[in-house]
């Protein structure tokens, strides 16, 4: 490898990094009383997620730049991209990342079908919900996916077939850092907390449809004042 394929792969390893976990960092920030840092933070990820809180993890009662279905994704990219590099893998054919689109598309989709179905009816009545656990398990699985398509394309020295041993080790490793993120919030938090072990039960959505980052810095309330521009430059 040479000097500039050895830059190229550390600056993209440092920029998944940072895409995947500026949002967890976010509420560290808070904690420590650097509320303009974090606030960016909340604004910038707020073009890229809907940021509502009921989707969210949380750190020190406040919720992640992230919703728990777009730190799935993230850390899935980040955490495969790893794997790449240490296991030296190879890409997979693009047609194989088709596979990787179906279970966050069958619960997204049939959440998403179910909620403008129930408009206007009571929340009992939709016939399917998603849960945190499975928002978050479905989104590293399409980030293995993506990563496993593209890391190995930027990450050099890809000799190695994934195998089934090693999909499960990234996928188990996965499933491990959602359920420390889950303890974290468990033992940071006091008024917030996760449903239970997993944070597997499904959470009423908000009457206020455009709410969003309602734990977290420059919340909103209405559509008129959605982006929070302002927030930005406080």
């Amino acid at each position: 490898m040479n000097k500039f394929s050895f830059k190229i792969e550390k600056i993209y390893l440092f920029i998944l990094g940072l895409v995947a976990f500026l949002p967890v960092v976010a509420p560290v920030l808070l904690n420590l009383g650097l509320e303009w840092i974090a606030k960016k933070i909340y604004f910038i990820y707020s073009f890229f997620c809907h940021q509502f809180s009921e989707r969210s993890l949380y750190l020190f009662d406040t919720q992640y730049a992230w919703c728990a279905r777009d730190t799935g994704i993230w850390a899935g990219i980040f955490f495969t991209a790893l794997a790449v590099k240490f296991f030296k893998l190879k890409p997979i054919k693009w047609y194989f990342l088709l596979l990787f689109f179906v279970p966050i598309a069958l619960d997204g989709g049939i959440q998403t079908i179910s909620t403008i179905r129930g408009i206007g009816i009571s929340y009992s009545e939709y016939f399917y919900f998603s849960n945190n656990f499975l928002r978050f398990v479905t989104g590293f699985f399409l980030g293995m996916g993506v990563s496993l398509w593209i890391s190995p394309q930027i990450i050099n020295k890809a000799s190695a077939k994934i195998t089934t041993k090693k999909f499960l080790a990234i996928f188990f490793l996965g499933v491990v850092f959602y359920l420390v993120l889950v303890f974290l919030w468990q033992v940071t938090s006091h008024r917030v907390l996760p449903s239970n072990v997993l944070d597997s039960v499904p959470k009423k959505r908000s009457e206020m449809y455009f709410e969003r980052r309602k734990d977290a810095p420059c919340s909103t309330s209405g559509i008129a004042d959605i982006m929070q521009v302002d927030c930005f430059f406080r």
